[in-house]
């Protein structure tokens, strides 16, 4: 996950949260990927769900940053993104930072301008 333009945006996020790529877990709720780059249904999520609940309770990590809205509902699945973002909140003994999908940042300078400034907030690991 997070290759081409949306993962060098990422490592560039990582950087300001001075944040070594190389010491972070990178994954995605999907193992596969909707055709035509649409937003996964549901079922998708659904189908996907156990193998990203699985590499968590295998890495077991205390932190996790979560980027974008399908990312968050899985966690968060009556809340709204919105009000929880730039965030830490903790839930199940880990601690969650709720921000966008670096992809909206490469289609919205302003998104773009509020992920640089979450990833400011999330500090070092």
């Amino acid at each position: 996950p997070f290759v081409g333009r949306a993962g060098q945006l990422l490592n560039q996020l990582l950087k300001l949260a001075k944040i070594k790529r190389e010491k972070v877990f990178i994954t995605s709720p999907l193992k596969c990927f909707p055709p035509e780059n649409r937003k996964p249904t549901r079922k998708e999520i659904a189908v996907c769900l156990p193998y990203l609940l699985k590499q968590i309770d295998i890495i077991n990590p205390q932190k996790v940053i979560l980027l974008g809205e399908v990312a968050f509902s899985i966690f968060f699945p009556k809340q709204k993104l919105n009000e929880f973002r730039g965030h830490w909140i903790k839930k199940e003994g880990r601690q969650f930072f709720i921000t966008y999908h670096p992809a909206a940042g490469l289609r919205f300078p302003k998104i773009k301008k509020i992920l640089e400034r979450d990833f400011r907030h999330i500090g070092v690991f």
